[in-house]
């Protein structure tokens, strides 16, 4: 990518084109204020910038539309962006953008409306030069992963005047306020864009991610299978104490060896369940417990007959007893006493008479009547005897009865129980056997598990490979390698520049983004190194280094470089009145040594590289002055100087 024009829009539409030659120095002589410091930031803004730095003044009062023209191989885009104090804002992240083959008209100001923004165009950009998707992985978490954009690649484009005699700051922005994250921002970027880590890292690291999930899975398989055939001599004991257990294997059998176990186990797997409950013995229970049931019923209504039998005995017994006593007692006082004689006898008085008064008569018949149910009960006892008899038969008969059924019934309780526990035995005996057959089914003795431990060597040995391949020593090596080529095209480009320390080895270190000379007493430091004309040599000297480096590794880096004022240490502006571009013939001689180095490197690059230069020095010679594009002196400024008339006329005009 480089630039063919900027394109500057004032509000009437009037364009200021400025061209650039592709794959050549382009130089813009001229004195101060004339805008030569301002082109690397509307550049800068017109490339995505989050933030306007274009300076202030004459060009943003009269500036409505900034843009660029960039070429690529194939094709070429116009992006254009708005002065955000025309809109009054502090910056715009819009732009208008346009892509063809050759872009030969520019657009009207009419046709300036925005259709985008500076994240598609970053994208765009970043897909026309190849910078694929990279995140530099901090190995401490001191800070966030670091996604490589467009914005990275922008570093390595631009040396503003105030940068380019640093003697602590060798990149754009590595001064600026965010100063720190840009220095490191550019640390873990470099190695991507010097081409030491590889395009497809991210792609690798997703591999690494899928074959440490298939190791992870083998090593489980793996672990799984050891640990079943390392457990399965013990579990085949603990089956056959088991089945010892419940009677399928002869407690006191005993084994030589895991294949005797083995068969034995395999063998009564052809055990067959039996069924000895028998339906039959249900029926008799019943009928047994209703023959029960009704010898129970009986002997109760026995059980009470004998009762109320054996209580009427013994009332009966009690009673004639007492009639007795009280016949007895009536004959020894003379009140009863029967008669055969046809008399009467008179119980008052004691005496046999012919006649006797009814109420005597009444007394006599009782007394007759209380000794004939004594003689009643006497003849009686006998017969009630004998009943009592025959009930306590008829109840030991029912509770012999009783106890013949309820044997046979507990009996066939009994059996019932044993059935219950052959039914549990039996259970039991098919848990064992279910248990036995699914580890004889898993069980591989003698399985070596070696298709798993080639799957495993296979997959380490791939991400041993993958990991290498994005390995912080692979990277390292790539990118001392780098570093080595470049350290020494610099050493051996350090003889042409008016240069300290001249043949000594020159070395950057990519950590601390600073230059060393590698002197024989010591390394010396590009911040302990004096003047500035140390300073710029050494700033071109690296950026011309890595730029060739870019170009010949294909990275993925714009092909411009923009220098503002390399001789301002030979050539004060505040001279320029006096200079009028020419240099003392001492310092013209270091400055061209500059320019020389700028064009012959460039050639040298086959004009793949572009160089533009804005310089107060305007050199005697014919490299130099065929390199020069525009002079800007005797009012030719990058913006013309009628614009602001016309912009205080349209004002006016406005306001009216």
């Amino acid at each position: 990518m480089q630039i063919r024009k900027i394109v500057l829009y004032n509000s009437n539409g009037e364009v200021r084109e400025l061209t650039f030659e592709l794959g050549k120095v382009n130089i813009i002589t001229g004195e101060s204020k004339t805008g030569k410091t301002a082109l690397i930031e509307i550049i800068n803004y017109c490339l995505g910038s989050k933030n306007c730095k274009i300076p202030k003044g004459f060009i943003r009062r009269n500036v409505m539309w900034f843009s660029l023209i960039l070429s690529f191989k194939k094709e070429e885009i116009f992006v254009a962006r708005i002065n955000p104090d025309k809109i009054n804002k502090k910056t715009t992240l819009e732009i208008y953008y346009s892509i063809g083959v050759s872009i030969n008209e520019i657009p009207s100001i009419q046709e300036l409306t925005p259709n985008s923004n500076i994240d598609l165009l970053h994208r765009v950009l970043e897909g026309k030069l190849g910078i694929n998707e990279y995140i530099n992985k901090p190995e401490k978490k001191t800070r966030d992963n670091l996604s490589v954009t467009f914005s990275h690649s922008r570093r390595y484009c631009f040396q503003p005047q105030d940068l380019i005699a640093q003697k602590s700051s060798l990149f754009f922005n590595q001064n600026s306020e965010d100063g720190s994250y840009v220095k490191q921002s550019i640390i873990d970027t470099l190695p991507y864009f010097l081409g030491a880590v590889r395009e497809d890292t991210l792609i690798i690291e997703q591999e690494i991610a899928i074959v440490k999930k298939d190791l992870r899975r083998l090593y489980r398989e793996l672990r799984a299978a050891e640990n079943v055939k390392e457990n399965g001599i013990a579990r085949l004991f603990e089956l056959v104490e088991e089945a010892k257990e419940v009677e399928l294997i002869d407690p006191f059998e005993e084994y030589v060896d895991e294949e005797a176990v083995i068969n034995s186990l395999n063998r009564i797997l052809d055990w067959n369940y039996i069924d000895n409950s028998s339906s039959g013995n249900n029926d008799v229970l019943n009928n047994l417990v209703r023959v029960r049931r009704d010898i129970k019923e009986e002997l109760e209504r026995v059980k009470v007959e004998l009762y109320a039998a054996k209580s009427f005995a013994e009332e009966a017994r009690g009673y004639g007893k007492e009639i007795k006593e009280q016949e007895q007692r009536l004959k020894s006082i003379g009140l009863y006493k029967e008669v055969d004689n046809g008399k009467f006898w008179n119980s008052l008085i004691g005496v046999e008479v012919d006649y006797i008064p009814p109420t005597i008569e009444n007394i006599n018949k009782a007394l007759s009547q209380l000794r004939e149910n004594l003689e009643t009960t006497t003849k009686e006892k006998p017969k009630l005897r004998n009943h009592i008899n025959k009930l306590e038969e008829q109840k030991s008969n029912r509770i012999n009865d009783l106890k013949l059924v309820s044997s046979k019934i507990n009996a066939i309780y009994k059996e019932q129980e044993e059935a219950k526990k052959i039914r549990d035995l039996n259970i039991r005996k098919g848990k064992v056997l279910g248990k036995v057959s699914l580890f004889l089914e898993s069980l591989d003795l003698t399985k070596d598990f070696s298709q798993v431990r080639k799957n495993i060597y296979e997959k380490e040995s791939k991400l041993e490979e993958l990991q290498k391949l994005v390995s912080k020593e692979e990277k390292e090596e790539r990118m001392a390698a780098i570093l080595n080529k470049i350290n020494l095209q610099m050493s051996n480009w350090s003889n042409s520049l008016d240069i300290e320390y001249q043949g000594a080895p020159i070395r950057f270190d990519a950590k601390r983004l600073t230059l060393y000379a590698d002197t024989d007493e010591k390394s010396i430091p590009l911040s302990q190194m004096g003047s500035g004309a140390n300073w710029v040599s050494y700033h071109l000297l690296i950026h011309f280094g890595l730029h060739k480096h870019f170009i010949q590794a294909k990275r993925p880096v714009p092909r411009f470089l923009l220098l503002d004022q390399p001789s301002q240490v030979y050539y004060p502006p505040e001279k320029d009145d006096a200079y009028r571009g020419t240099l003392p013939s001492s310092d013209e001689i270091a400055v061209k040594q500059m320019f020389d180095f700028m064009l012959n490197t460039v050639e040298s690059l086959e004009n793949k590289l572009q160089v533009i230069v804005t310089d107060h020095a305007r050199l005697k010679y014919p490299e130099f002055e065929s390199s020069i594009i525009e002079i800007w002196r005797d009012g030719v400024k990058l913006v013309p100087l009628d614009w602001e008339i016309k912009e205080e006329n349209n004002t006016t005009g406005n306001n009216v």
